[in-house]
């Protein structure tokens, strides 16, 4: 008995690695089951927002969102993988842990629980958010497509908050999806720097802007600190 929880998380673990494969590129069955990538990448989703719909879990899910990508984030990710989350449908696959598809998932997740039942924002007026500060380790640590990435998704959300909350709401290949997949593009194209080209999947872009917009959003809501006090001899700034 006492063997049994550590047996279930390692299953977990498994199943959650194939899942973040199978999202990135078709799976080649090796087993008795064989799933799409839009089906894995719904089940990824799924996992996801059962994951973010515990809020004993959320220390963990913090601390590995604020841990830049590489061997300590994979990691921390297998040991958020909980039996009760994990799809039934496993086939036996070639298993690779892909943090970055794991982390986009979660923050998806995250925006439709926290931000799903509320209007379309405003955050235009919202201060300029820095990368380096979201995560717990220094600058030089974090990968530099980490910065090109929520510099994209940050000027997109920022250009049209509403067609991005609009896209977040639907689901991963739905009929809903590509009229507000199309009314995000063109905003893309806008903030995209000259001479880029995007290689990201749809997952990882609707990944990028939901990580964008609840920022935003979780930083427009957050309480301004009252300024301090200044000497009576100082002056105001002209």
């Amino acid at each position: 008995m006492t063997q049994a929880r550590p047996i279930a998380r390692a299953l977990a673990a498994a199943a959650v690695a194939s899942l973040l494969v199978a999202a990135a590129r078709p799976i080649e069955p090796e087993g008795m089951i064989s799933i799409s990538q839009v089906e894995a990448a719904r089940a990824m989703d799924d996992f996801a927002r059962c994951l973010v719909s515990s809020n004993r879990r959320r220390t963990a899910i913090e601390h590995f969102l604020r841990t830049p990508q590489g061997d300590e984030a994979a990691e921390i990710g297998r040991k958020l993988a909980t039996p009760d989350c994990v799809p039934r449908f496993l086939g036996q696959t070639r298993m690779r842990f892909q943090s970055g598809l794991f982390r986009v998932s979660l923050y998806s997740a995250l925006y439709q629980r926290e931000f799903g039942r509320l209007g379309a924002p405003d955050v235009a007026a919202v201060p300029p958010l820095t990368v380096s500060d979201e995560f717990d380790a220094p600058a030089s640590a974090i990968p530099p497509v980490e910065f090109f990435t929520r510099a994209l998704g940050d000027c997109v959300a920022r250009a049209d908050a509403p067609a991005v909350h609009a896209l977040l709401l639907t689901r991963i290949d739905s009929k809903e999806e590509k009229p507000a997949l199309d009314r995000v593009m063109p905003r893309l194209a806008y903030c995209l720097p000259a001479g880029q080209q995007l290689k990201f999947s749809r997952t990882m872009l609707r990944g990028y802007l939901a990580e964008a917009l609840y920022k935003l959003r979780k930083a427009a809501s957050a309480p301004v600190p009252a300024p301090a006090s200044a000497p009576s001899s100082a002056r105001p700034v002209s």
